[in-house]
């Protein structure tokens, strides 16, 4: 399943010609886009959502210049915030 956010139509219409948008998939979906036809760069950026709770599962560094987690301990900090703390019962 995949969730397309912030479309905005341009003028002159078409299908095609939209400026922002994203998607929100399953990180093992295959994926992908068109050649980028403008003048102007294409930016992007990605965001890894997981349980709070989850722990590392390795002692290797898992991103450039993000701090090693080390293996069985909880992914937290600076680089992996809590986004959503649901309210105590």
């Amino acid at each position: 399943m995949v969730f397309v956010f912030g479309i905005k139509p341009q003028p002159g219409g078409g299908e095609s010609n939209f400026a922002g948008y994203g998607t929100f998939h399953h990180p093992k979906m295959v994926h992908g886009s068109y050649e980028n036809r403008s003048d102007r760069p294409r930016r992007a950026f990605v965001i890894n959502v997981f349980a709070d709770g989850t722990r590392s599962d390795t002692d290797a560094e898992i991103l450039s210049g993000v701090p090693v987690i080390k293996k069985g301990k909880k992914m937290e900090g600076r680089f992996f915030p809590l986004l959503y703390a649901p309210p105590s019962l």
